[in-house]
């Protein structure tokens, strides 16, 4: 049985049941939701209670939301990571703050109804979404930050 366990920025956890809460969240009260706590969102998938895939949520005020996919399910010991993408010529030198003094490069970082849409169906299924771009943490740019 598949569960979707969601941590807000002030910590709370709690099992996703519907998304009109999240989405809420993400669409209406940006950016100002995102500031309380860590400033920003996890929610994992668990099959049969174990983390398998996760999606790390990291707006900024400025540029968006940033998003990391987590894939655990290859080898428990190591996992693939892929960034959203939204523009590969922003990815090495300009930066932007998400969460508390961590930086991204700028061209991580999705417009809100974009992310939104890699947020709802990771939700649905624990995949990332063909709707937006990705690229691999191993392929970004040496003098990059992610």
């Amino acid at each position: 049985m598949n569960k979707v366990v969601y941590q807000a920025p002030n910590g709370s956890e709690f099992i996703l049941h519907d998304l009109v809460e999240l989405k809420n969240h993400v669409l209406n009260e940006f950016p100002d939701y995102w500031h309380e706590g860590h400033g920003g969102g996890i929610i994992s998938w668990l099959d049969d209670e174990k983390c398998t895939r996760q999606l790390l949520i990291l707006p900024n005020d400025d540029y968006g939301i940033y998003l990391q996919y987590i894939d655990k399910r290859k080898n428990e010991k190591s996992y693939e990571t892929w960034l959203s993408l939204q523009d590969s010529n922003n990815l090495s030198e300009e930066t932007a703050e998400y969460s508390d003094e961590l930086y991204a490069s700028i061209g991580l970082f999705l417009p809100v109804g974009k992310a939104w849409l890699a947020i709802e169906e990771f939700c649905e299924t624990g995949g990332e979404t063909d709707k937006i771009d990705w690229i691999e943490e191993t392929a970004m740019p040496e003098d990059s930050n992610f």
